[in-house]
């Protein structure tokens, strides 16, 4: 079954899934993750990225320009956290996962399905260095699977803007690309980077913190380049 967007947050408010989610988060309580987990994936879902004739890879029909990204186990407030996601100009919805202690936010990003990937890596950054939140790396997969919820209060912006946050750049406008040495220096981090892989998260963020210092134009096109290639 094909569903838009509009009907599948529609459905968060609705009580149609309230008696499963409610046995989620009691198993959670009562008897732990794997019990809630076991209940979890009797709930329908939906691939939020993307049309898929089967789920598996290579299978998708069309892509939709959408990430669904999780924020698991918060320790604090759900809510409090929520409403404060929620007023990104980002974040087209935000709503509480099906366990009770999660939340899960849907962006709109640019690019095509090849470059899903570069695109979910921006979003990690941004969340952790703007909100200091940790996003689920397994919401990189683009065929990965968002299961039905209950949140009579989901949060839900149609105005929401796409999401072009990139790691800061302006700065090197005035700053000069071409000094002496950059492009024996380029061809030394290429060289290095072809022996690392960018899927282990703190390797890619030194990375990239690495190369911003080094030159923010220029590092930035480099680590941009080195992030897609991952698989």
């Amino acid at each position: 079954e094909t569903i838009s967007l509009e009907d599948f947050l529609a459905r968060r408010k609705s009580e149609k899934f309230a008696d499963n989610v409610d046995a989620i988060r009691k198993a959670l309580a009562e008897r732990g993750k794997d019990a809630a987990s076991q209940l979890k994936k009797r709930l329908p879902a939906a691939t939020i990225s993307g049309v898929f004739r089967e789920r598996r890879k290579g299978a998708m029909e069309s892509y939709a320009g959408l990430l669904c990204v999780d924020i698991d186990g918060i320790e604090g407030d759900v809510e409090e956290l929520k409403a404060k996601l929620a007023a990104d100009h980002y974040v087209i919805a935000a709503f509480v996962s099906p366990s009770g202690n999660g939340l899960k936010l849907i962006l709109h990003v640019a690019g095509a399905a090849a470059e899903h990937l570069s695109a979910f890596k921006r979003v990690e950054t941004y969340f952790k260095a703007v909100y200091g939140v940790e996003i689920d790396p397994a919401c990189k997969d683009v065929g990965r699977l968002c299961f039905f919820s209950r949140d009579p209060n989901a949060h839900v912006n149609w105005k929401a803007k796409l999401f072009d946050w990139a790691p800061p750049k302006d700065e090197a406008k005035v700053e000069s690309v071409s000094r002496k040495g950059d492009a024996q220096t380029e061809k030394k981090i290429r060289s290095a980077l072809e022996a690392m892989e960018p899927e282990n998260y703190d390797i890619w963020f030194k990375i990239w913190t690495a190369l911003h210092s080094w030159n923010k134009l220029d590092g930035l096109r480099i680590w941009d380049e080195w992030s897609s290639s991952g698989s």
